[in-house]
């Protein structure tokens, strides 16, 4: 899990600062949150949580949907 935070935060951090955003907000982006399940259904991670993203904050703004 922790190889695919760091490849999921790559791609957000290089959509931001290549312009992949609204041009409403050029240095705004929405990210709906996820969830991963086990076989069982049992909640295995969540992201981002409240913890992930926060090196963007400074110079960006990253809106999360959460459930």
């Amino acid at each position: 899990m922790d190889v695919c935070k760091k490849c999921i935060d790559s791609l957000l951090y290089e959509m931001l600062i290549n312009g992949f955003t609204t041009k409403q907000q050029p240095n705004e982006l929405l990210v709906q949150q996820i969830k991963v399940i086990d076989i069982d259904g049992n909640l295995k991670n969540v992201y981002p949580s409240k913890v992930d993203l926060v090196d963007f904050e400074e110079n960006f703004s990253i809106n999360v949907v959460r459930e």
